[in-house]
């Protein structure tokens, strides 16, 4: 659910549409929403062949709430401090592909290969199930809620939302997450089934 709550498929879904009301003209938002793509396959790219192994994946994840945290506050912040117009748009720009680069290298890959790896061998593929319901359902109502923030909170309120929810999920995640780097299914079993969850 913290996956999606840092409203990363709402940046998929709505980009273009985010992009015209920063600023961008109706045929100019198409072409800079290919940014965000670009973002998206280089963050996974990075995540894939440079970043999983080398860094655990606790702190990974929590650099990468962290990470998106600050996304959230420099587009909001951009549109209280840049006046509106083409500079905003590309201030806005720049730190929505900024967010996607930081959640497809640090969030994406990273949380999926951690849920899999908390889970007892026993109810893995229950726990695995539950997560992906609860992470499709928190995707399908922030993917309803989203325009109609945007609508009513501008960019401004809606980031400042979202900035507010993932400073609460960085301390969180830093608090409650184990690392599950560098052990054995086997071994992280029976180390949390004794309360170990370092």
């Amino acid at each position: 659910m913290g996956q999606q709550l840092t409203g990363i498929n709402s940046v998929m879904y709505y980009g273009t549409d985010l992009l015209k009301t920063a600023g961008f003209s109706a045929s100019a938002a198409p072409i800079a929403n290919i940014f965000m793509g670009v973002a998206s396959v280089v963050g996974g790219v990075l995540c894939l062949f440079v970043v999983i192994e080398r860094v655990s994946r606790r702190r990974l994840i929590v650099w990468g709430v962290i990470g998106v945290t600050v996304c959230h506050l420099l587009i909001a912040l951009s549109t209280v401090v840049i006046p509106a117009g083409k500079v905003q748009a590309y201030a806005v720009l720049i730190f929505v592909a900024l967010f996607v680069l930081v959640m497809q290298t640090a969030l994406n890959i990273p949380v999926w290969v951690c849920l899999s790896e908390l889970f007892p061998l026993r109810l893995r593929g229950f726990g695995m199930g539950v997560s992906v319901l609860l992470g499709w359902s928190t995707n399908a109502v922030i993917g309803q809620v989203f325009p109609t923030m945007v609508s009513y909170l501008h960019i401004t309120g809606t980031y400042a939302t979202f900035f507010v929810i993932n400073a609460v999920m960085s301390y969180l995640t830093w608090r409650f997450l184990p690392n599950t780097s560098g052990r054995s299914l086997e071994e992280l079993e029976e180390s949390f089934s004794r309360g170990d969850f370092r």
